[in-house]
């Protein structure tokens, strides 16, 4: 899922946390897995990616914590949360 956001929306998100972006290759470093695991999770629509250009595409790493921290955890080999 890719969302464009308005320029004031790029440095904080709705409750107020300054944004920390990363592109798909950094997200995978962050979370030992591997860049398509990361894909895979976006096409999926379990993470977001934003649209900061006509090229920039980043995730907020904020926001890929929640998604871990609400309970889901990677099932190994397969890129799933559960």
């Amino acid at each position: 899922m890719e969302a464009a956001l308005p320029p004031k929306s790029r440095d904080h998100s709705a409750d107020g946390v300054a944004r920390r972006w990363a592109s798909i290759n950094d997200t995978a470093a962050y979370l030992s897995v591997h860049p398509r695991t990361i894909r895979q999770l976006v096409h999926d629509g379990v993470l977001t990616q934003y649209a900061l250009g006509p090229r920039l595409k980043r995730l907020d790493l904020n926001e890929v914590d929640r998604v871990l921290t609400r309970g889901g955890a990677l099932i190994p080999g397969d890129g799933r949360l559960t």
